[in-house]
Order: C-alpha cells, then sequence, then structure tokens
C-alpha cells in the first residue's frame, strides 16, 4: 500500500472518529454557557441552551437543567413532567454510568418538592371502547396515558373526550395544587339488544305527545257518544209520552203509532250512544294514562341521546 494510501485511511478515520467527540465537546460548551446563565438567573436563554445540549447529547443532567428552568419560569407541570423523565433516564444509565444515579436521586427529591404546586388528573376510560380521542387545552393526551396520572398547572382546563358515532363531550375541570382527581368517562349507546339512541325509543306511536292527543280526540268521541245518547234518551221519553196519550192498550191512532216508531228509533240511538260513548271515555282515559308511561321513555332517550359520553364527576368540577 502506498504512503499516499495510508495517509487518506488515517484521515479518513481520524474524521470519523473524530465527528462524534466534536459533537460531544459541542454539547458540553452549550451546557456550561446554559448553565452560567442558569446561574445569572437567565432562564429563557438558559432553557435554549439546554434544549440544544440535550438534542446533541441526550444526557439526563440537560434535562435536569431544562426541568429547573421551566420551574423558576412558572411551568411547573412541564418542568415535573421533565423531572420524570429525568429520573427514569437516569436512572436507567447509572447501572452503566454510575455518577448518573447522583442525578436520578436529585431528580426524585425534586419532584417530592414539585408535588405540592401541581395539580393530577387522571382520566379513565372502558377498557371496551376503542378509537376514543382525548385533549386537555387542545393537547391530545396519548391512548398510552389514559390512566395515568398528568401533572397540570392549577387552575381551569377544557377536556373534550370524543369517539366514532358520538358528540364530543367538553368538560371544564377546575384543579388543586397538590390534589390528584379521577374522572372516569363512560359511553352510552346502542347495544346488541336495545335501540339505538340515535334514533329515539322504539314504539309503535310517536312518542309520549302524539299519544296523549289521540286520547283527547277519542275522549271526545266518547263524551259526544254520551252526550248524544243522552239527548236522544230525552226525546225517546217524549215520545213515550205521546203513545201513551194517543194509545189504548194494543191499539193506537196514527199520531200514536208515529210516536211509538219514533220512540223506539231514538231508544235504540240512545243506548248505541251510551254504550259507543262509555267505551270511547275509557279508551281515552287508558290512552292518556299511557302516554306518561311513553315521555319517561322519550326522556330517558333525550338523556342518553344527548349523554352519549359524560364525565362521572359534573362537567365544572373543583376540588
Amino acid at each position: 500500500m502506498s504512503r499516499r494510501r495510508i495517509i487518506a485511511l488515517l484521515f479518513t478515520a481520524t474524521m470519523l472518529v473524530g465527528t462524534p467527540l466534536r459533537a460531544e465537546v459541542d454539547a458540553q460548551v452549550v451546557f456550561t454557557e446554559a448553565r452560567d446563565l442558569y446561574q445569572d438567573k437567565q432562564f429563557d436563554a438558559a432553557l435554549a441552551g439546554f434544549e440544544k445540549a440535550l438534542a446533541t447529547s441526550g444526557s439526563p443532567n440537560a434535562r435536569l437543567y431544562l426541568a429547573r428552568c421551566l420551574r423558576e419560569l412558572g411551568r411547573v407541570a412541564e418542568a415535573y413532567e421533565q423531572l420524570s423523565t429525568t429520573r427514569t433516564e437516569a436512572a436507567s444509565r447509572a447501572l452503566e454510568e454510575p455518577h448518573y444515579a447522583t442525578t436520578r436521586d436529585v431528580a426524585t427529591e425534586e419532584l417530592r418538592q414539585l408535588e405540592p404546586r401541581i395539580a393530577k388528573l387522571i382520566v379513565t376510560v372502558p377498557a371496551s371502547v376503542t378509537g376514543v380521542s382525548v385533549t386537555i387545552d387542545g393537547s391530545v393526551i396519548s391512548e398510552a396515558r389514559l390512566g395515568e396520572a398528568l401533572p397540570l398547572e392549577p387552575g381551569q382546563h377544557e377536556l373534550v373526550a370524543t369517539a366514532p358515532d358520538r358528540k364530543p363531550v367538553r368538560s371544564t375541570l377546575v384543579l388543586t395544587a397538590g390534589r390528584t382527581k379521577n374522572v372516569p368517562l363512560f359511553i352510552t349507546g346502542p347495544g346488541p339488544a336495545g335501540p339505538d339512541p340515535d334514533k329515539g325509543p322504539v314504539s309503535g306511536s310517536d312518542g309520549g305527545s302524539s299519544l296523549r292527543t289521540t286520547s283527547f280526540v277519542v275522549g271526545g268521541i266518547g263524551i259526544a257518544g254520551i252526550a248524544a245518547g243522552a239527548v236522544f234518551g230525552a226525546v225517546a221519553l217524549a215520545k213515550k209520552g205521546d203513545v201513551e196519550d194517543n194509545c189504548d192498550g194494543l191499539a193506537c191512532n196514527a199520531q200514536g203509532a208515529e210516536a211509538a216508531e219514533d220512540g223506539n228509533l231514538f231508544g235504540n240511538i240512545s243506548t248505541v250512544g251510551f254504550v259507543v260513548g262509555g267505551v270511547a271515555l275509557a279508551t281515552g282515559l287508558t290512552l292518556l294514562l299511557l302516554s306518561g308511561d311513553d315521555d319517561d321513555e322519550a326522556r330517558t332517550w333525550s338523556q342518553r341521546r344527548h349523554a352519549h359520553w359524560h364525565p362521572a364527576q359534573p362537567l365544572t368540577i373543583t376540588w
């Protein structure tokens, strides 16, 4: 192998080895500068530096200081998240690099100190439900984190839960520092043997309102029938008087015979009126009573349709 080729190979090897070394050195320089800014209480500038150092090196120490910057800037929930990640990463790295055990322990202690300053929210959904999407203040909560205690800033937050073929539910939560709240979300909807809540209650009628209307109509017919029976009954009684005046035993003059015939007719009409009217009136009362049951079903369906999703707690929760 020629001398020129050997020099070229050595140069290439140096470059390949030197590139990660230079990146590590650069990350250390950025970290040191950011730490100086942190000590000078220039937390915004220091935060940007630690973010850059973390992106380059992945060092748990850079993440620890990043969390401290967030804490000093009042972003305590984000700080808590970063400290949690720091503790996990440092514990893993400490198995081969023991000096990270100190970082792990420091992160654990600073997490404990932050506990009284943050609120935590646990959002749970039934395991059988799929396609659930939950956001808090517009940020999507991954499905893997549903059921975990999520650190949040104390104060008001907007929770939105959606699922396929369901209307989204919006819930206002007012969280208190140092407290953890569990908010279960339930889905109500059509089951394999039940009615579809989006289509309303299964019924042979149009619901309680139209059943009530029908009861009034049928009841009105019943009242009219009874009234007609009373009128024709009165006329039949009047004809009976004419018969008595114009008949002697079985012999009647023309006026008596006509009165007898009319009396029989009006008496029969009166009887039919009373019978039909009584039946219709009883039917109307029955329908009126049944309309109350349909109203209860309609109200139940309405509540189910408008609450496909609902938190187990009231929409505005304070603790």
